[in-house]
């Protein structure tokens, strides 16, 4: 199974690897997600750094529907 076809939801990977795989597949930056996400992009760039995400849930979510 690719990692494309595992809901972000179900993704065991941290979260950074799932939101970097999402935007790697849309060709999207941080700039550009954050409005989609609702967050900012230095949000963005904090998780891909590895750093927690406090609702981390909730945006496994809204990656798998977006």
């Amino acid at each position: 199974m690719t990692e494309l076809t595992i809901s972000p939801i179900n993704d065991p990977r941290p979260f950074s690897d799932v939101l970097r795989t999402w935007l790697d597949a849309r060709q999207i930056t941080a700039y550009a997600a954050a409005p989609i996400l609702g967050t900012t992009q230095q949000s963005i760039g904090r998780w891909l750094s590895g750093q927690p995400c406090a609702h981390e849930r909730a945006y496994r979510a809204l990656l798998s529907i977006s």
